[in-house]
């Protein structure tokens, strides 16, 4: 007998555990959320520079740049056409972006074929004065990707020989953001 009310208590029992125990679990990690881990899923280096990039063309696009120092020659021009590919896959964001190159004030300017292409690709051309001198002793003197917010902000900084796919998924995260056309730009 002690064993057949066992067996009719046991199902019932856990049909209760099987059901409450998400929601309990739930409860727990909203009262306790330091327990929830967190990891960053931006790929990129993380820029925490108060110093603001001089404006460039439309103040409400974000911009992904290509910080080509001191020349742009055939793999500036790669890195650009890998930009302008990125900005492309955005789909409905494309428009919300825009590519451009940029360099030093004694920098060596790209030639004929080399503006042609750059021109081809819809990508912006802009060379730092030297007026610029913090924003050129943040962005030190060896190429590399950035990725600029609406208000200006240095957000993102990524190696030349790096991922086009992890800067296309930051970007995308970015976008997807509310009030990303404000400027906002906290990475998680």
């Amino acid at each position: 007998m002690k064993n057949r009310l066992s067996h009719r208590l046991i199902i019932p029992a856990l049909l209760f555990l099987l059901f409450t125990a998400p929601g309990l679990v739930a409860i727990f990690l909203y009262k306790n959320p330091k327990l929830i881990p967190i990891g960053t899923s931006n790929k990129g280096q993380l820029l925490q520079s108060s110093v603001k990039m001089v404006p460039l063309g439309d103040s409400a696009k974000w911009k992904l740049l290509y910080w080509g120092f001191d020349r742009c020659e055939k793999d500036c021009l790669q890195q650009l056409d890998k930009l302008a590919r990125i900005r492309l896959s955005l789909g409905r964001h494309f428009y919300e972006v825009e590519t451009w190159l940029l360099l030093d004030a004694d920098a060596t300017i790209p030639t004929e074929e080399g503006l042609n292409q750059i021109k081809k690709q819809n990508t912006g051309f802009y060379t730092l004065s030297a007026k610029n001198d913090a924003l050129r002793k943040t962005l030190q003197l060896r190429p590399k990707i950035l990725l600029v917010s609406p208000n200006l902000d240095l957000v993102l900084s990524y190696p030349v020989k790096g991922s086009p796919d992890d800067i296309y998924k930051d970007l995308k995260h970015l976008l997807a953001l509310p009030g990303k056309g404000s400027g906002h730009s906290d990475v998680s």
